[in-house]
């Protein structure tokens, strides 16, 4: 688990070098496994595909310089975006991309996932409970996220 002045230092790195600072848990310990990113780990403002994040475990010393590059699925109230990493950031030693969810309401979908969103939303389902049941109780608190979010409109 990072001390206080990791995570500081860590901060100053992504605000100097244009990444979002993402502090999140990966759900297992293989270096391609998805993260999930609490709604309160959340940025102020939301986050859109292109954009180079800094994801950061809670829980360990694991980090990851990515690039959103694609929705690879709707949940009701997350999405699952692929990340792929940043090559400057690695050099020759890249590592697999991983996927990351994300909550649905920080996040800004494109058009076409807007409307397919907004038309299926009461049928999709969380897969991250289904998937990693074990985990939400400390990933997200007690109360879980809201099934009533909505991504923003822009």
């Amino acid at each position: 688990m990072a001390t206080s002045s990791t995570v500081s230092s860590l901060v100053s790195f992504a605000r100097e070098n244009n990444y979002e600072y993402l502090p999140g848990i990966p759900t297992s310990s293989r270096p391609e496994a998805s993260w999930f990113i609490p709604p309160s780990s959340m940025t102020s403002h939301p986050i859109a595909l292109g954009q180079r994040v800094l994801l950061v475990s809670l829980t360990s010393r694991k980090t990851f310089f990515g690039r959103l590059k694609s929705v690879v699925r709707l949940e009701r109230s997350y999405v699952v975006v692929s990340v792929s990493p940043v090559e400057k950031d690695y050099g020759f030693f890249l590592p697999a991309p991983c996927n990351v969810y994300l909550s649905i309401s920080s996040f800004i979908l494109p058009k076409l996932r807007q409307l397919q969103y907004q038309l299926l939303s009461s049928t999709l389902s969380d897969r991250i409970h289904d998937d990693f049941e074990a985990l939400l109780p400390a990933l997200i608190g007690e109360d879980g996220p809201s099934s009533s979010s909505c991504p923003p409109e822009h």
